[in-house]
């Protein structure tokens, strides 16, 4: 995906979660969930036990409710979830990052490359322009010349032109530019979708686990999916036994 496309995607959810961001929108979603819980014998809701205020600190014998049901689902549940995404959003996608993905591709699938995005990726990694410029013009001529018929994109097919033979040895800055577009991750990873799994693994009963032993376990949970060659890791356990000589070999 074009990260032009990204920055987009990325503003029109932000500006949609912000018009969610309203009474109007929350009445609509009370009156809805409010017909579910009837439809479904459900509870209404009810407004979270408030802690009594010792008399020392201003507290009382009858400390009244100051705000109704609603109004605290509507504040403290409602708009606190939906400022917490947008703002995420635009942590995780700052314009100006993406301003420089962006140029990494311009650069590299583009004939005549933007002059803007250009001098941005010359800047931020250090690039000499006109060197750039040399390669761009010879790569791109070399890779027109080769008149590639496929139905993969055009950053496939210079990407495959470009892995053959020694040619990208020839074209030093483009083969960093394709570097890092090959390494830098565009997608969420699999661990920050799941550091609620640390709350499972570290609780106060645990709270003495040393940062080794709660890195290893949250990995064996995070990647619980990965299907682990069991003979493997009984031969580094035995190996690791042999050395240290404080465990038991295992059978």
């Amino acid at each position: 995906m074009n990260y032009a496309a990204v920055i987009s995607m990325s503003t029109q959810t932000i500006n949609i979660f912000k018009e969610m961001r309203s009474d109007k929108k929350f009445d609509e979603m009370w009156d809805k969930v409010i017909e579910m819980a009837i439809e479904n014998n459900i509870e209404p809701a009810q407004l979270p036990r408030k802690k009594k205020i010792p008399m020392r600190f201003g507290g009382g014998g009858h400390q009244p409710q100051k705000i109704q049901i609603k109004d605290y689902y509507r504040i403290n549940i409602y708009f606190a979830v939906l400022d917490i995404i947008v703002k995420e959003i635009i942590d995780r996608f700052q314009e100006n990052e993406l301003e420089i993905l962006d140029g990494l591709m311009n650069v590299f699938t583009n004939e005549n490359p933007d002059e803007k995005l250009l001098d941005i990726v010359c800047k931020t990694y250090k690039f000499d322009n006109h060197e750039l410029q040399a390669e761009l013009k010879i790569f791109n001529r070399m890779f027109k010349s080769k008149q590639i018929n496929s139905n993969n994109s055009l950053f496939q097919n210079k990407l495959d032109y470009m892995k053959q033979g020694e040619i990208k040895d020839g074209f030093p800055l483009l083969s960093e530019i394709l570097k890092l577009l090959m390494t830098i991750p565009t997608n969420t990873a699999s661990c920050e979708r799941s550091f609620s799994c640390l709350r499972r693994l570290k609780t106060y009963l645990r709270s003495t686990m040393g940062q080794e032993r709660l890195s290893d376990l949250a990995i064996l949970q995070i990647e619980r999916n990965r299907v682990i060659d069991s003979k493997i890791v009984i031969d580094e356990f035995n190996a690791a036994a042999t050395v240290h000589g404080r465990r038991l070999s295992l059978i």
